[in-house]
């Protein structure tokens, strides 16, 4: 075996060496790249999540507060029409109380 041989195969063994170090490198670079872009990822879905999770207990509460009040005038409506009044049943309960602490 000729010395240009030996040199021929070590110079294709030191580039075979260099392209398995470069695809090494290479394919470490793309599961960092990926690794970063899946926690950018997961934290803007996160973001969204709570935002989505924000706007819907808004829209929900302010539902549920139109609701109770929706209910307080129907309820206030019924007893109007039923004719009853809170200062005249106070007016009735405060009487009925004090006759009975006076009159103990």
């Amino acid at each position: 075996m000729s010395i240009q041989s030996i040199n021929e195969i070590k110079n294709a063994e030191q580039q075979a060496e260099q392209m398995l170090t470069d695809a090494k490198a290479q394919a470490y670079k793309i599961v960092a790249d990926a690794q970063s872009e899946a926690s950018l990822n997961i934290k803007q879905t996160k973001k969204k999540a709570a935002s989505i999770e924000e706007s819907a207990v808004l829209k929900y509460t302010d539902s549920a507060q139109e609701q109770i009040e929706a209910i307080n005038r129907t309820t206030r409506e019924t007893l109007e029409k039923l004719g009853f009044s809170a200062d005249e049943k106070m007016d009735r309960i405060v009487e009925f109380i004090v006759d009975r602490i006076v009159n103990v």
